[in-house]
């Protein structure tokens, strides 16, 4: 992975061909934050990975690009549920994806605007052997590979408010 100027610093470049796998990621299948900054140039994809985590049985949360929005899908086994961003211009972006199953729902938000929220149900995603961000790995291939940067990543075992200015105002991060 190469780096690029960021939101705060630097931030980690993916061309569409990288994938960075974090084990040990922390992630709660009861409730959980998603968060990052996320550039999005003229180039974006359908199916652009930010962040995957796969679970055993299969289930899934990811945060990707659709054209020329963001997306959360959550998948428990049985259905799927995702939240849609509107149409969103080049340039930074503040990404915050939430689930809790005591609340029973789903929420993206993005640049501090609620986009929706929807069903949740617990996954098995919490014994994902990585936290992909950037493509979906199989049999040693990329895919659904993103081109943009992220700056300021964040997993928390918690729902958090979307807090843009995490760099100026560091939180514990907790997963």
């Amino acid at each position: 992975l190469q780096r690029a100027e960021g939101k705060f610093g630097n931030a980690l470049e993916f061309n569409g061909t990288q994938a960075l796998a974090i084990s040990s990621h922390g992630f709660s299948d009861d409730a959980g934050t998603l968060e990052a900054w996320v550039w999005l140039g003229s180039e974006r994809r359908d199916a652009g990975t930010v962040f995957r985590l796969d679970g055993n049985p299969w289930t899934y949360h990811i945060v990707d690009t659709q054209g020329d929005a963001l997306r959360y899908v959550v998948y428990d086994g049985k259905s799927g549920r995702s939240v849609t961003s509107a149409k969103l211009a080049n340039g930074w972006h503040h990404l915050c994806a939430t689930h809790d199953v005591r609340a029973a729902q789903i929420e993206l938000f993005v640049d501090c605007a609620i986009c929706r929220t929807e069903a949740y149900t617990r996954t098995s995603c919490s014994n994902a052997p990585v936290l992909l961000i950037g493509a979906f790995l199989a049999d040693g291939k990329t895919g659904n590979a993103f081109r943009g940067r992220l700056d300021e990543i964040h997993v928390s075992r918690a729902v958090r408010p979307p807090n843009p200015d995490w760099a100026m105002n560091p939180r514990t991060n907790d997963a």
